[in-house]
């Protein structure tokens, strides 16, 4: 596939998740890697190493937490698996390092949305968990070689990681523009950040 013509479907499908998140009414999205590249960008561990993520926004509730979004759009099992193995180990070394430079938690949250599932069915419960995280992180090499991993942390952000299968026919049962509008108001979410 071209370049342009791969860049153009990462395009749709970042879009397509944006509205699809968005229409939950708990999320805003309003930045995107091709529109706010820099404000989707988060500094790494490692010295000069930064994450570029495809969405950023918050969640619509008092705490108006952080929101990181890694978009993967399949139409079957492919490199999903080596992709969110990477997004975990990343989502750690960006907290690790966000914590070190502001002396706390910052309380970012972080969605992998793929169009297709992946890996064994057997083990999709344990995606997140704790043990998965440690693995990532140990073998993606996000550390730099005098850092150990915090288990602690890496408890914390595994929490904190969503794992999003959204398949192409839910745009079908998706608020469009207008309803979200309609439902935001109803709802009073966005008392929080106006």
């Amino acid at each position: 596939m071209p370049d342009e013509e791969t860049q153009e479907k990462g395009r749709d499908g970042v879009r397509f998740t944006r509205r699809w998140l968005e229409a939950t009414t708990f999320i805003e999205l309003p930045w995107t890697a091709y529109d706010s590249k820099r404000l989707c960008v988060l500094p790494l561990l490692k010295a000069g190493k930064r994450k570029k993520y495809d969405l950023r926004g918050r969640f619509l509730h008092e705490e108006r937490q952080e929101v990181y979004v890694e978009n993967k759009a399949a139409n079957k099992a492919n490199n999903q698996t080596a992709d969110y193995r990477e997004f975990l180990a990343n989502a750690y070394s960006t907290t690790a390092k966000k914590w070190a430079d502001l002396g706390g938690d910052p309380q970012i949250e972080y969605i992998f949305v793929t169009s297709h599932p992946f890996g064994k069915l057997a083990e999709w419960s344990q995606l997140s968990t704790k043990a998965v995280m440690v693995e990532a992180v140990t073998q993606e090499g996000v550390l730099p070689n005098d850092v150990e991993i915090d288990d602690e942390l890496a408890g914390l952000v595994a929490e904190r990681c969503w794992l999003l299968v959204v398949h192409p026919k839910q745009e079908r049962l998706t608020l469009d523009q207008a309803e979200l509008q309609t439902a935001l108001r109803a709802l009073e979410r966005k008392k929080y950040t106006l």
